[in-house]
């Protein structure tokens, strides 16, 4: 399973900067907005 830290809110907030923000998701960012783009490119990588 892959994971996303959306960079929202007061809990994405407090959270971003720590070892575990760093180094557990599959894709850190700063919006919704941006997530497609990511998946697309994890996608294109994978193959």
């Amino acid at each position: 399973m892959e994971t996303a830290l959306v960079h929202r809110g007061p809990w994405a907030t407090i959270q971003w900067r720590t070892e575990e923000a760093e180094k557990l998701p599959t894709f850190r960012v700063e919006s919704l907005t941006e997530l497609p783009e990511e998946i697309a490119r994890f996608n294109e990588r994978a193959r």
